[in-house]
């Protein structure tokens, strides 16, 4: 008789459970591939609260974890410790709290939201990664490029010559460095793009303020000339290596 009893409840348990994997879970906020300027955002989903106020077996549980090296954002969730994990959750929103781990700037993270029966998992959302990006350096660091060339002699800061432009035009980010003999050098710039600066041969269109960042740290002290296309139109730009 005890075995017919116990026969049941594992079916009943287990019918219970499938017909709770079959609820969706859909993430909102933050986007996948987002980036988020918030050291403590907020994350939305959206999932079946009805079923969870009706039965105290199933809750809902938020996971974040960093992504390292060339990680997808489901094997940092099974792969690597939580930096944010919480259950029980009753609404479909929490904000991230930095009591177990401050998020880092720079860093991607993947996030995901379950459903657990009696603690087991039955069902997952899809999993997200977002990174929390640098703040834009200041004014003063990113120089904005002049239509007209009147001279000025632009800043090098810490070996980078750092610019900005607004253009929505596909930028090529090769250059040319000449110095004051008239030697010309063939240089790379590097866009400065979801919170670090990137390789790249183009930069593709956009309708906003876009930073660009020169490596000179193999440049010599002195004067020099940087030409650089930006569509049709060439840019001499002037600056002086410390």
């Amino acid at each position: 008789m005890n075995y017919c009893i116990l026969l049941i409840t594992l079916v009943v348990s287990l019918t219970t459970r499938a017909q709770y994997s079959n609820l969706p879970i859909t993430l909102s906020i933050p986007f996948d591939q987002d980036t988020i300027e918030e050291p403590e955002p907020n994350f939305v989903w959206q999932s079946n609260l009805a079923a969870i106020q009706s039965d105290p077996r199933l809750s809902q549980q938020i996971i974040v974890a960093q992504i390292t090296g060339d990680q997808t954002p489901s094997e940092a969730l099974s792969l690597n410790f939580p930096v944010f994990i919480r259950q029980d959750l009753v609404a479909n929103s929490i904000t991230y709290s930095p009591t177990d781990h401050e998020l880092q700037k720079n860093t991607w993270y993947a996030w995901q939201v379950n459903y657990l029966f009696n603690g087991i998992v039955v069902q997952q959302s899809d999993a997200w990664k977002f990174i929390l990006a640098d703040e834009l350096p200041p004014v003063t660091y990113y120089q904005a490029i002049r239509e007209k060339n009147d001279g000025t002699v632009y800043t090098v800061k810490d070996d980078h010559l750092n610019l900005s432009i607004v253009s929505n035009s596909v930028l090529q980010l090769s250059c040319s460095v000449t110095d004051q003999k008239g030697v010309k050098t063939t240089m790379q710039l590097q866009e400065f793009l979801n919170g670090e600066l990137t390789d790249a041969d183009q930069s593709k269109p956009g309708t906003k303020t876009r930073y660009f960042s020169l490596d000179l740290g193999k440049l010599k002290k002195g004067m020099y000339t940087l030409s650089w296309f930006v569509g049709k139109k060439e840019y001499n730009i002037y600056f002086s290596k410390q």
